[in-house]
């Protein structure tokens, strides 16, 4: 049946704040199937009733009461290599002085924030760097890292950051040596934030009180080798609303 308004406006009176609202609770109750809070029973939602969330099958994205998850965990399906040696550093892949950052695209994931939020970053995945064909006394260290974009400018999390090495026997030839110090994979020193790794690298990341706007996430290497690709088996974006 249509909807009846209880007050009725009048051309050239007054508005009646009190009338305006019987209006608008009226028409909440109209639009509700004319359900109140009375007639819900108490305790009738459990949490995870709420928290079943909606996926989004195209970007494989859940989004929740509280908050959303980004991003995506493979253990059972095939590898995907992301390679990062197709770039204009490549004919000075080795050199110190030369930084460009170049994106694992299994990692880039880009969400909007509606309020203040904190944002948990999951991500585990394997790097491999072969051999420099020009330099083979290598094992030349590419640097990788989290960066976020907020839609102004790029911002590294330092403390991410782990090295991927040329797959070499060689003495080392970049600036770290991964066989020695804290940069061993069996080293005593395990406190080190710069210990480096071979292969798998894996971390947790929380941001907290990230403003409302858009941001984009990615895992970005800076290459020191002719030949490299990462394959990202879990990169999730998990958002809280605080």
């Amino acid at each position: 049946m249509p909807f009846a308004k209880p007050y009725n406006y009048v051309d050239g009176s007054v508005l009646s704040a009190t009338g305006q609202d019987s209006n608008e609770t009226a028409a909440k109750c109209y639009i509700n199937n004319k359900i109140v809070p009375s007639d819900i029973a108490g305790s009738a939602f459990d949490f995870d009733s709420i928290q079943k969330g909606e996926l989004d099958p195209i970007t494989n994205h859940y989004r929740f009461a509280t908050g959303d998850i980004y991003g995506k965990a493979l253990p059972n399906e095939p590898l995907d290599r992301s390679y990062f040696t197709s770039n204009v550093k490549a004919v000075n892949q080795t050199g110190n002085d030369i930084t460009v950052w170049i994106p694992t695209y299994e990692t880039a994931t880009t969400f909007e924030l509606e309020y203040t939020a904190t944002v948990m970053i999951t991500f585990g995945g394997t790097y491999i760097s072969n051999s420099n064909v020009e330099q083979s006394h290598g094992r030349w260290d590419s640097k990788c890292l989290l960066r976020y974009n907020n839609g102004t400018s790029w911002q590294n999390l330092d403390g991410t950051r782990a090295y991927t090495f040329e797959e070499n026997t060689a003495a080392a030839a970049g600036t770290r040596d991964p066989a020695s110090g804290a940069l061993s994979a069996y080293s005593k020193v395990n406190d080190v934030p710069e210990r480096g790794f071979r292969r798998y690298m894996c971390y947790n990341w929380m941001i907290s009180n990230l403003a409302p706007g858009s941001y984009q996430f990615i895992v970005a290497v800076n290459p020191k080798s002719e030949e490299g690709y990462c394959s990202a088996r879990t990169f999730t974006c998990e958002v809280f609303y605080t």
